[in-house]
């Protein structure tokens, strides 16, 4: 069988593999073996909400544009009935999870989305570079989850820990963010995680 790599995979092995200062900031390919969107039709929030404690411990945030993570699964609530489920558990399968129809609806989206992890001192100062968004700890706490547009590409932006970043955007935007992220940031560098 044919392994396929992903551009993001080609493009970091031409990265320096190491940047030190203020402004280093460390990139790697963000690769959950689970990436599907739920959404709720309404007056049913509920009962996805619930259905998805069930599938993976978790119960979404009430509010918009947060984030709950578990060692198992990490959900994001882009609004207050629409979220995303990560997990890197070969135990989930979305298979396993079946949404009553007129509960809500869910689609994989794997394939359809590239992760990347930006992580390093001077993550925030990049970031900002490229969207307009508030990203002092302040406003953007761990946790906090925002859509907007990155380099001109929609993106969704997870805060994952202090200094670590997961953006999310459509497979075919990879390669226009990858070389922006290149000649916008010269303390660019794949991380080795």
């Amino acid at each position: 069988m044919v392994e396929l790599v992903s551009e993001v995979r080609v493009a970091l092995a031409q990265l320096p593999k190491a940047a030190d200062g203020p402004d280093a900031v460390m990139l790697r390919e963000r690769r959950p073996s689970m990436l599907a969107e739920f959404a709720a039709w309404p007056g049913t929030e509920k009962a996805v909400a619930s259905a998805l404690k069930k599938f993976c411990g978790l119960r979404p945030a009430t509010t918009a544009s947060r984030a709950l993570q578990s060692g198992r699964a990490t959900i994001l609530t882009l609004t207050p009935r629409r979220w995303w489920l990560l997990s890197d558990d070969p135990g989930l399968s979305l298979a396993a999870l079946a949404l009553a129809g007129d509960t809500g609806t869910s689609v994989d989206l794997s394939h359809a989305r590239v992760g990347l992890r930006l992580a390093g001192p001077g993550v925030r100062g990049l970031l900002a570079r490229g969207m307009a968004v508030d990203l002092h700890p302040s406003t953007f706490p761990i946790d906090a989850v925002a859509q907007s547009g990155f380099a001109e590409v929609p993106a969704v932006l997870h805060r994952a820990s202090d200094e670590a970043y997961d953006l999310f955007l459509p497979r075919t935007f990879a390669r226009h963010t990858l070389e922006w992220l290149t000649e916008s940031w010269p303390a660019l560098s794949a991380s080795g995680e």
